[in-house]
């Protein structure tokens, strides 16, 4: 937290860069960025944006879902100066038309825009990158500094990760601050990404690692509560011998927290957490966070795993009516279910939508998935997604494909491809229209 801290300060003094933060699943990369965010919730214009499984070939997606975001506070704040000038007033509106490719409803909020420049695909290719440029710190000019966060960057399209290095040229002077995060086992995804961000002098990196047998009591301690050294109404000798349980548990989980809470929440549950000294060394310890989310899973209602499955399938953020039509249970029941799994930690609710509260539940519960529940399930993903979200075409894509319904795969990955060679991104319309080809 004190190298992000320092890097808002120098950002906030015109000394913008990109600080890239790594780590293995679980290790609390995302917690990092939303602890970050909620610190700077009144000090920065905060943008944030994500990439999503199966998103690489959505072009600019977390661009897009960042500058989204803020675009809506803005306009709904437009006439309270003292908190964010109004972005149209901070960039040419030329090249606002050209963001209205890729927000297309700002063409509604501002009429008055002149269209696009015509020019060879190339060249508006540039121009697109520029305005995005140009909107970004445009942004940056205004009372605030900007904070532009992208969680999971090793699942964003090559040309947002191409972007992102044309903007990290043009951070010196600028009051941007741009953190990412992704898995260090995809770190060959951002190499190119890193060695031009090296190059400009933008970047900064900073490794997350596990915690040590010293914190991990002291995260015990805060879960459990005050230690004592014998419990009201325990014999002697039954106490949980905490240091030596943060030890076995440091040992076990290589001090990651996810990990750390999984298993100690599967300790609690089952009424092991206070266990004599002697018998830590036999705990049953899950070897992965596979083994310790699978245990958990198995005492869930049948009805609850239904729609916990149904939402592994639709990846890690999902609506209401999205889930309940893919589970193909009631709205009732559906609702029932989602408030067990958000109260047992598996799920959150955020805004109005659901998303697993770790991205390594969402794999536990995807990979035990038989091959005919996986299809009925992106096939139901697909006809629920035509109902509520006709336009997201790579997802159709990507649901009918894994639903085994190869015609209607074919038709939506040739319309992701169109939508992509309308915005510049041809490697993206490329790898659509392969799969189109080959479906």
């Amino acid at each position: 937290m004190r190298q992000l801290e320092e890097a808002y300060q120098q950002a906030s003094a015109g000394h913008g860069q990109v600080i890239l933060v790594s780590g293995e699943p679980g290790i609390g990369k995302t917690r990092l960025l939303e602890a970050f965010i909620t610190r700077l919730q009144n000090r920065a214009l905060i943008l944030k944006g994500a990439g999503r499984p199966g998103s690489q070939t959505l072009p600019f997606q977390p661009i897009v879902e960042a500058l989204r975001s803020i675009l809506d506070f803005g306009l709904r704040i437009a006439d309270r100066k003292s908190k964010i000038r109004n972005p149209k007033s901070e960039i040419s509106p030329v090249w606002l038309s050209e963001v209205t490719r890729l927000l297309p409803e700002l063409r509604t909020r501002y009429p008055d825009l002149p269209p696009p420049l015509p020019a060879e695909s190339e060249e508006a290719r540039t121009r697109l990158f520029e305005a995005l440029c140009q909107l970004a710190l445009g942004l940056a000019a205004g009372p605030l500094p900007v904070l532009l966060c992208l969680d999971d960057l090793h699942w964003a399209d090559p040309t947002t990760l191409e972007w992102l290095a044309y903007l990290g040229g043009r951070l010196q002077g600028r009051r941007l601050l741009v953190l990412a995060t992704f898995l260090d086992e995809e770190a060959d995804t951002l190499s190119k990404l890193r060695q031009a961000l090296g190059r400009s002098g933008a970047l900064a990196e900073c490794k997350l690692t596990g915690l040590d047998t010293t914190e991990v009591l002291r995260l015990l301690n805060g879960l459990l509560g005050p230690a004592l050294s014998r419990a009201k109404g325990q014999q002697r000798g039954n106490a949980c011998d905490r240091p030596l349980l943060a030890e076995r548990l440091q040992s076990v989980t290589g001090g990651n927290p996810f990990f750390l809470l999984e298993t100690v929440r599967l300790l609690a549950e089952v009424g092991r957490i206070s266990e004599k000294s002697e018998r830590l060394a036999d705990l049953p310890l899950p070897d992965t966070v596979r083994a310790a989310v699978h245990a958990r899973l198995a005492r869930l209602s049948g009805r609850a795993r239904q729609v916990l499955e149904a939402a592994a399938v639709l990846g890690s953020s999902f609506g209401f009516d999205l889930v309940c039509l893919t589970a193909g249970r009631g709205e009732m029941e559906t609702l029932d279910s989602l408030e067990a799994l958000v109260a047992k930690h598996l799920l959150v609710e955020c805004d109005g939508a659901y998303q697993f509260h770790h991205e390594f539940t969402m794999t536990a519960v995807y990979g035990a998935l038989g091959y005919w529940r996986r299809r009925l399930l992106h096939r139901r993903a697909g006809e629920a997604l035509e109902k509520l979200h006709p336009d997201d075409t790579a997802s159709l894509a990507w649901h009918f494909e894994r639903g085994e319904q190869p015609a209607k795969a074919a038709r939506y990955a040739l319309q992701a491809g169109n939508n992509a060679s309308r915005v510049f991104a041809y490697a993206e319309a490329g790898a659509f229209f392969a799969r189109a080809l080959r479906l």
